[in-house]
């Protein structure tokens, strides 16, 4: 039982309440400017009973309809009717209000989708040319002409009548719909529940309190200047303000200050009792301004809202690169553990059946020294040079795996002294080559050295290996600043290669040269590329055929922890 009755309370209250506010904002103030409904003097030109009957079909629906003429007849039996208005006339100038402004608020809502309060400058448009422009022109001509057809308005009156009401219902809907969509938003259905945007926060109590009071002193100001012999109108006075208003807090401000600025000239225009014929430009001038800070609010709370979605959307954008990136890095990681773990364990576990396959093979052919014949001692030495081979290509997988999952100890290094000192460790290899090498002085820098020794033992050993078939060879390191980059470099004037594949130059077992050419595992110069990484560096190379090559690399390990 209880479930039932809700919706009809819910109904009787939204009655109530729009009985209530219509005689408040029309009948209470119309008797008071004319002492009845309506007659030769002048109606009230703020007229906002109408903007309560579109905003009751607008926010609640169509089955409010029929409360527009029980009100009118409650009106009539509380106010009073003068003839030669009767209560057939006041239903008959309901029905039209209720046709009129129920189908305009009808066709905004269901048809053109309008959302009140307003969500962007399409909305704001919409209404003022429907609700605030169309029906009150059609609904001014209709009713007047109610009104001449009973005597209560002469044809000689008609026009001006007309348009004093046009303008009259067009305030209502422009001063009074904005604000009422805001304040009455806890008895609003969900989807007209206006949103805030959270620029709007920036609008403290203070403001709220003082822009009524400002307002109400333009149109003071316009009322004094006028009075005074001024040419100026509560136009010029009211504008400022209600622009700053919607500038600075968009559409939910602008229509509290239309609000205020319409109460404002209601409330001086029942003081100083301004002439018939002043109405309509007042009313004129009321529009004006409540239009073009509605419109202003409407831009900027669009802008607002297109910069939200604009952020939201780069957000979310970036938001999915980075689990996209994150996801592509964890994969890399594993992958990258996974390779080193598997070359690792691959590398170490091959070293002992390929020791055994060395040492039997060497016992055979000294067992068998003497009688074997050529070609078998051949297959023999093949055997045993191959497992050489296999053993250092072994030892060098280790070395690359060992450079990867190793720690760094960030210290000062004197790379000219490990230069010097690999040199001549690395020349006992090629007895009686001459070799001009040059080492420049006082190069430094900070990494983990043990790793940097590695890194110029690979690249001073690639140096001398590919100058050993020249009789006189030249390798220098050096080092130069560039850009505010220190480049370290290694050069030699050997064989060299063509850049055309330089691409895969530092990647495992890539060689430029035939393995008869130059004896060598192809991992040399992937272990120097993964140790200038892991010091935040880069290496790159330039060579051409028969002129030699140069390596050159950068280390930022400055900027990486120390362990």
């Amino acid at each position: 039982m209880k479930g039932k009755a809700e919706p009809l309370l819910r109904a009787a209250a939204i009655v109530a309440g729009y009985f209530t506010l219509w005689i408040v904002f029309d009948a209470l103030s119309t008797y008071y400017y004319t002492g009845y409904y309506i007659g030769p003097s002048r109606a009230s030109p703020w007229y906002l009973g109408v903007a309560l009957t579109f905003y009751l079909i607008y926010a609640f629906g169509e089955k409010y309809a029929p409360a527009v003429i029980v009100v009118e007849w409650l009106r009539a039996l509380i106010i009073g009717v003068n003839p030669p208005i009767t209560l057939g006339v006041l239903t008959i100038f309901g029905i039209q209000q209720m046709v009129i402004y129920g189908g305009a608020a009808v066709l905004l809502r269901r048809v053109l989708k309008v959302r009140i309060p307003f969500v962007d400058l399409r909305d704001v448009l919409l209404f003022i040319v429907v609700a605030a422009t169309a029906a009150p022109l059609l609904a001014s001509l209709l009713g007047v002409l109610v009104f001449v057809s009973t005597g209560a308005v002469s044809w000689h009156h008609f026009l001006p009548q007309s348009a004093i009401f046009a303008a009259g219902d067009a305030i209502g809907f422009i001063t009074l719909i904005p604000a009422m969509s805001y304040l009455l938003a806890p008895i609003l259905p969900a989807d007209l529940v206006p949103a805030k945007d959270p620029k709007e926060q920036r609008i403290g109590a203070f403001e709220r309190v003082l822009l009524p009071v400002v307002l109400l002193a333009c149109a003071t100001l316009g009322y004094r200047w006028l009075q005074l012999g001024g040419g100026a109108p509560l136009y010029y006075f009211l504008f400022l303000p209600l622009v700053w208003m919607a500038a600075r807090g968009g559409l939910r401000f602008a229509a509290m200050g239309v609000a205020y600025a319409d109460l404002s000239v209601v409330a001086l225009d029942a003081y100083y009792r301004i002439p018939t014929s002043s109405s309509l430009a007042y009313q004129s001038y009321i529009a004006a301004s409540s239009i073009t800070a509605l419109t202003l609010g409407a831009m900027v709370t669009q802008r607002w809202r297109v910069e939200r979605e604009y952020a939201a959307a780069l957000e979310q954008q970036v938001a999915e690169r980075t689990m996209q990136l994150n996801a592509a890095l964890h994969r890399a990681e594993l992958t990258n553990a996974e390779l080193e773990s598997f070359t690792y364990a691959v590398s170490h576990d091959l070293r002992a059946p390929l020791r055994a396959i060395s040492g039997f093979t060497s016992t055979l052919s000294d067992s068998l020294s003497g009688k074997l014949d050529e070609q078998s001692s051949h297959y023999l030495e093949r055997i045993i040079a191959a497992a050489g081979r296999m053993s250092d290509m072994i030892e060098a997988l280790l070395n690359l795996a060992h450079v990867t999952r190793s720690d760094l100890i960030m210290e000062p290094v004197d790379l000219s002294a490990i230069v010097r000192d690999l040199t001549e460790e690395l020349l006992v290899a090629y007895p009686g080559r001459n070799v001009e090498v040059v080492i420049a002085d006082g190069a430094s820098a900070r990494g983990d050295r043990r790793l940097l020794g590695n890194l110029m033992q690979n690249l001073l050993a690639n140096a001398l290996k590919f100058t050993s078939k020249q009789p006189h060879s030249r390798v220098e390191f050096g080092v130069l600043d560039r850009d505010g980059e220190r480049i370290y470099f290694v050069k030699d004037d050997g064989v060299g290669f063509d850049m055309a594949h330089a691409g895969r130059l530092f990647g495992a077992f890539q060689r430029m040269h035939a393995q008869q050419d130059f004896q060598g595992t192809g991992i040399g110069l992937a272990t120097a590329h993964r140790i200038v990484a892991r010091h935040g560096g880069r290496i790159w190379a330039d060579a051409a055929p028969d002129k030699g090559a140069q390596f050159s690399f950068t280390l930022s390990a400055i900027n990486l922890p120390s362990t």
